[in-house]
């Protein structure tokens, strides 16, 4: 795959991480000023770590996109906004035609319409900075209120003043007009057209239990029923530590405002950010540090490409000082097995795993079957992805009958969340969804949407026969 761009996590005096973007052309690499700044305008903003790290990859397709697709060419100002129009357009469709090349040699493959809303949300804001800010020529200007910020990019703005080398599409300074290298057909409106999509289905009550009672890998039960009765994204499990399980009696010592109980504690930790690493200390290094200097590793999101990578799309936080959450369990049996499998992890399998092995990491969700040469080892995204999907083929479940696979467990945590009548603003805590619209894409069911129209039939019903 064509990539012009890097980024880097940088710890900062303030202690405080960055992502810089670095780009690579013919004269070697080059720091983005305008890219950083804008990070760090994001940082101050209060902006979470995920959502600016999201923002700078943005910027760096799109530069990806400008060097391959325009040859890095100088094109005329005037030409951004159709520029974004193609690069946003190439993210949605792809650019790999049905014969299979690619003249781009981006290798792109399509992304659905709010990946494609996200890139143009963040070089809509990075535009509006640049405007403000005296940086280089904006992409288009940024719109509010927040809802209307995602809408196709205005015809840009002429401003005084010549960007720097450094800054992202630095080259249009030039007032020369320039074409792409092939031309590209970008309908009038790309991204308003209806499109046909299957419906957000998820197995029933009794296909996730039979899925779960006919898994018998510790480990995959265990992820089994943390997904679909704790409601995480597959890598935020994958991103878990051994010391991320505790008896329910400690609630209060992590986590300040609540209380013991007989529940076990499950926590989500920023993967490398998040200073609880196993202790009470609260002031201690963080996980970044401790993978780096105990086991001479970096966090998993941070080791593209590699095939122990495990994305981080980013959560609210129930205690922002250590940046941890827990898990909040939508069944309480469950939750009981899920201590009663740990503990028989720690005492059957975790004696059985080499030293040298157990001692270079500290995941919990590992490879728990000793005939395996990856015994012991952290559970990989593709396989992990494999346990939702062999437990459905399993109990006989067509494995594309329901939306993305193991992100299934999600819709149906939210779905059982609002069976047991909690509010929404309760529901986004339970998901640690940083904004409560988020939640609505969750849940949602045909068999669901039958049920409640039953269920409000029935009362006109009898008044009918009566």
């Amino acid at each position: 795959m064509a990539r012009t761009f890097s980024i880097f996590d940088v710890k900062g005096v303030d202690g405080l991480t960055l992502p810089v973007v670095v780009f690579d052309d013919e004269n070697g690499s080059v720091i983005s000023d305008d890219v950083l700044r804008f990070a760090k305008m994001l940082r101050n903003r209060g902006d979470s770590f995920a959502k600016i790290r999201a923002a700078c990859n943005s910027l760096g397709l799109l530069h990806d996109y400008y060097v391959c697709a325009y040859g890095g060419s100088i094109i005329h100002s005037e030409s951004i906004p159709s520029l974004v129009a193609r690069f946003l357009w190439a993210r949605r469709t792809g650019t790999i035609d049905q014969a299979g090349s690619d003249i781009t040699e981006l290798r792109w493959r399509p992304v659905d319409r709010p990946t494609v809303a996200r890139d143009r949300f963040h070089i809509a804001e990075y535009s509006d900075f640049c405007a403000r800010h005296g940086g280089g020529l904006p992409l288009g200007p940024t719109i509010y209120p927040d809802e209307a910020r995602i809408k196709a990019l205005s015809r840009i703005a002429k401003l005084g003043g010549a960007p720097r080398p450094g800054d992202l599409l630095h080259h249009v300074a030039d007032r020369r007009k320039g074409q792409p290298r092939f031309a590209i057909d970008v309908p009038e409106r790309p991204f308003g057209r209806p499109t046909r999509r299957r419906a957000k289905q998820f197995p029933s009550s009794d296909a996730v239990c039979a899925m779960i009672d006919s898994t018998n890998s510790i480990v995959q039960k265990m992820m089994l029923i943390e997904g679909f009765y704790g409601g995480p994204r597959l890598s935020d499990m994958l991103h878990k530590w051994r010391c991320d399980v505790l008896p329910g009696r400690l609630r209060k010592s992590i986590f300040l405002s609540d209380t013991p109980s007989s529940l076990p504690l499950v926590i989500h930790a920023h993967p490398s950010q998040s200073t609880y690493v196993g202790d009470d200390g609260r002031h201690g290094a963080d996980r970044g540090q401790v993978l780096r200097n105990k086991y001479g590793l970096l966090a998993r999101h941070l080791i593209d490409p590699s095939p122990m990578w495990v994305g981080w799309k980013g959560m609210s936080f129930d205690e922002s000082q250590r940046l941890v959450s827990q898990v909040f369990w939508s069944d309480l049996t469950r939750a009981e097995e899920y201590e009663a499998l740990f503990r028989r992890l720690r005492l059957e399998v975790w004696p059985m795993v080499p030293d040298e092995i157990l001692k270079s990491h500290p995941y919990l969700y590992i490879n728990d079957s000793p005939r395996q040469p990856q015994f012991g080892l952290p559970m990989k995204l593709s396989n992990s992805r494999k346990v939702f999907e062999r437990a459905a083929a399993r109990v006989g479940l067509d494995t594309d009958s329901f939306r993305d696979g193991s992100h299934a467990s999600r819709h149906f945590y939210k779905a059982t969340l609002a069976d047991l009548k909690l509010d929404e603003l309760q529901i986004q805590l339970c998901m640690h969804h940083v904004w409560k619209y988020s939640q609505k894409a969750y849940g949602i069911s045909i068999a669901r949407l039958h049920k409640a129209l039953n269920d409000a039939f029935k009362p006109a019903a009898i008044g009918a026969h009566a």
